[in-house]
């Protein structure tokens, strides 16, 4: 099933909303639909995108590719996700770097 509301994005993607003023946040897709001009967000989302509670704003969601996701995840501000994820990017990068030694060490 594709929601046409979320602009593609299925459950736990990645996606950017923004306000027509140029304020965004990143944020994961979470729940079910409601209604078909409902989107909910968090105190903090809501917070940072300036929208009140009973305030009617219209808002532009953007499926994120894999880059976005992981800016998501090494950014979010739950410990356990930003943690993890950071931990993942320092593995791959010293991964790279010993990938890239051992090939230089072949060649020499």
């Amino acid at each position: 099933m594709k929601y046409w509301r979320r602009n593609g994005a299925d459950r736990f993607d990645v996606v950017r909303i923004s306000r027509g003023d140029g304020k965004f946040v990143l944020a994961a897709v979470i729940g079910h639909e409601k209604a078909d001009d409902i989107l909910q967000l968090d105190y903090d989302l809501r917070r940072r995108l300036s929208v009140n509670v009973d305030e009617c704003v219209e808002l532009c969601l953007e499926k994120l590719g894999w880059l976005g996701t992981i800016c998501w995840y090494v950014t979010v501000k739950d410990p356990v996700v930003r943690i993890s994820a950071r931990l993942a990017v320092i593995s791959v990068a010293l991964g790279l770097v010993g990938l890239f030694l051992g090939i230089i060490s072949l060649v020499k």
